[in-house]
């Protein structure tokens, strides 16, 4: 055990290095922040708009040159809780600014964007952000300002060491363990992993997923990898199938890798993180069904009453992402449950801090209201079980709970519910981070 997480540690470490590798690209123009808000009264409701002092926020994405190509999900996403929020009054009489900013994959931009949003826009949080890969080159410079960091993707360790990083998906330790989980809950014991080849991520990711094998019992009986723009997977599906493996983990051009396996008659199971093949994918490729997911973030494509606020508010105010929507097909992910729960925790800790509608809201304010949030708490079930520190010298602990769904019917479904009864938790003997 103690090999396993002194190995962990290291590994983990070396991911982040690869993501810093893969952030840097050449300098282009600093996009800058752009504000938002609306204070106004949406159609049907009769709330009176906010008219205390407004509460400045930001959020950042790699909206151009990161790996998932052009996208404003996790902006939109904010937008609408934005939106939402001011259009039900505020909270607490306070209506919400928010500043925006697209990194486009590099860290000269998103380090330029976000010392705006501090210095000139007064941020009291960043909420939410979508650069994973640019995260590891500006986390310090946002938290030395005092300036704490809700949410977005926890890919990186700096979210248990650091006390302004405050989660509100699984933590990366743990992101390690909940593929090989799912495998596991589900009783298969062979497993095969095919790895891209073609970025650092995934390469660092491979050791990572040996050890989240080996310390549940399951035979990785093959490990190769190829790249994602391979014309053909055949050897590889020979290969895995000969190995008898019953689940494969893959992160290639998985569809082709599906159709190539079931012309050598190799169907298997297909795991992997998040909801790793989209809507229009699953339509188009009969193999993914039953295929398993290992959550990280609520589900944005299954309504469950407690979710319900956020289906509401995306309906109105991010509709392009809805079912019939022109980019509903890019909400099957964890970019917008991750937006959509880091804005929530934030209204909670708004909330909790009471301050006055006449009175300016702090970044100490923001910290004092995430500490009131109960340990364990899931935010209505917008988020695994939380457990947040005093916003002072002491870390949050690590987020150790995730959601484990399938593919059924051609539609993503969770095995149980959205309550933290229904939550998988990696067990503490197997944390480095607790």
């Amino acid at each position: 055990m103690k090999h396993y997480q002194k190995s962990f540690s290291v590994l983990v470490a070396c991911t982040s290095l690869a993501l810093l590798a893969g952030a840097c690209s050449s300098s282009k123009k600093t996009t800058g922040s752009s504000p938002t808000t609306n204070t106004g009264a949406a159609p049907g409701t009769t709330a009176a708009p906010a008219t205390g002092t407004p509460i400045p926020i930001g959020t950042i994405e790699t909206q151009t040159g990161g790996a998932g190509g052009n996208t404003t999900l996790g902006t939109d996403t904010v937008k609408a809780w934005v939106s939402w929020t001011n259009a039900h009054g505020g909270i607490n009489g306070h209506p919400i600014k928010l500043y925006t900013g697209n990194d486009n994959n590099d860290p000269a931009q998103a380090q330029a964007a976000l010392n705006n949003m501090i210095n000139n826009d007064h941020i009291v949080a960043l909420v939410g952000h979508d650069s994973p890969g640019t995260q590891p080159t500006w986390d310090k410079l946002v938290s030395g300002a005092g300036v704490p960091i809700i949410g977005g993707p926890a890919y990186t360790t700096d979210y248990n060491t650091n006390p302004d990083m405050y989660s509100t998906t699984t933590t990366v330790e743990t992101a390690v363990y909940g593929g090989e989980y799912a495998t596991k809950q589900q009783g298969y014991t062979k497993q095969a992993l095919l790895q891209c080849n073609n970025t650092s991520e995934c390469v660092a990711a491979v050791p990572l997923i040996k050890l989240g094998a080996q310390a549940l019992g399951i035979d990785l009986v093959y490990s190769q990898t190829a790249s994602e723009t391979a014309t053909d997977y055949t050897a590889q599906c020979l290969a895995m199938k000969s190995s008898g493996a019953q689940v494969v983990e893959p992160t290639v051009n998985n569809q082709l890798l599906a159709a190539n396996c079931k012309q050598q008659g190799y169907t298997p199971v297909y795991v992997g993180a998040d909801d790793i093949f989209s809507t229009t994918q699953i339509k188009s490729t009969p193999e993914f069904e039953g295929a398993l997911s290992f959550r990280q973030a609520f589900p944005t494509s299954q309504q469950f009453p407690e979710t319900a606020e956020y289906f509401d508010a995306m309906k109105q105010f991010g509709s392009q992402y809805m079912p019939g929507g022109g980019k509903a097909d890019q909400n099957a992910g964890i970019v917008s449950g991750t937006s959509w729960a880091s804005a929530y925790v934030f209204g909670e800790a708004i909330q909790n801090a009471a301050v006055p509608a006449g009175q300016t809201v702090t970044t100490a304010d923001v910290k004092k209201g995430l500490a009131m949030i109960p340990q364990g708490s899931t935010n209505h079930g917008f988020t695994p079980p939380v457990y947040y520190g005093d916003g002072s010298t002491t870390p949050e602990k690590a987020v150790s709970c995730f959601w484990i769904d399938k593919i059924v019917n051609g539609n993503y479904q969770l095995i149980g519910g959205i309550d933290s009864v229904s939550t998988q938790c990696e067990p503490a003997s197997l944390l480095h981070f607790k």
